[in-house]
């Protein structure tokens, strides 16, 4: 059985947001990280950023500034010769995913992240529409259906960019011990995923999505990144 290990990041975790460590990122990264007018949010970005390059480091050997990236039509990064990955952050914590194949996909949430019920509207499936009659959805819900349409969107490679409404993962209670399939469909050309909901600290909420290799069996492995 494969594994994709997961780590959880603490973004105000100060040895990963000192200044100094800007020297790491890319310039597309800088340009970024320059955008940021608030502190937080700045300091928060630089973190998630030096997290993921240490943890790539960590697996190819290399100095987290020389993780070169390239990055496909839609933005998403990847690394020549090296592991599928993703990340997301959400507040103070991040998700930084790996995996030896497949494409892999992850989002975090804060857990009082508000869906409203008209993001609800735009983002759902039609199944997803019928299957919740009157709109009745609690607001953990659409939280949670929100977190998989993103996960899988992302190990698809486009993220919501691609209508998430074209996607049904359903907005069910949280199930972190089990599989589940979604498909997507571009050009006519069938594309299978498979996404399972993550068991969080902290009220956070977020899921795993892998594309590529989804019949597989496959172990997660979620444990705070160590400095």
């Amino acid at each position: 059985m494969s594994t994709i290990e997961i780590f959880l990041v603490a973004l105000d975790e100060p040895a990963l947001s000192c200044e100094t460590l800007a020297e790491w990122l890319d310039a597309e990264e800088r340009a970024r990280l320059a955008s940021f007018e608030r502190a937080r949010p700045r300091r928060r970005y630089l973190a998630a950023h030096a997290a993921l390059r240490l943890i790539l480091g960590r697996i190819l050997g290399r100095r987290p500034a020389e993780i070169e990236f390239r990055r496909n039509a839609w933005g998403r990064p990847e690394t020549s010769g090296g592991p599928s990955f993703n990340m997301s952050h959400g507040g103070a914590r991040a998700l930084v995913a790996v995996a030896d194949k497949g494409s892999i996909g992850v989002d975090i949430e804060c857990g009082d992240k508000n869906v409203s019920a008209e993001v609800f509207d735009a983002v759902a499936s039609d199944a997803e529409l019928l299957a919740s009659p009157g709109r009745r959805l609690e607001r953990a819900d659409r939280l949670w259906l929100w977190v998989r349409k993103e996960a899988v969107l992302k190990a698809f490679g486009r993220g919501l960019s691609f209508s998430p409404r074209a996607l049904t993962v359903g907005a069910h209670a949280p199930d972190a011990g089990f599989w589940r399939k979604a498909t997507l469909v571009e050009q006519d050309v069938v594309r299978d995923f498979s996404f399972i909901d993550l068991a969080l600290p902290f009220r956070s909420v977020g899921a795993l999505a892998i594309g590529g290799c989804a019949g597989e069996p496959w172990k997660v492995d979620i444990r705070p990144l160590t400095i």
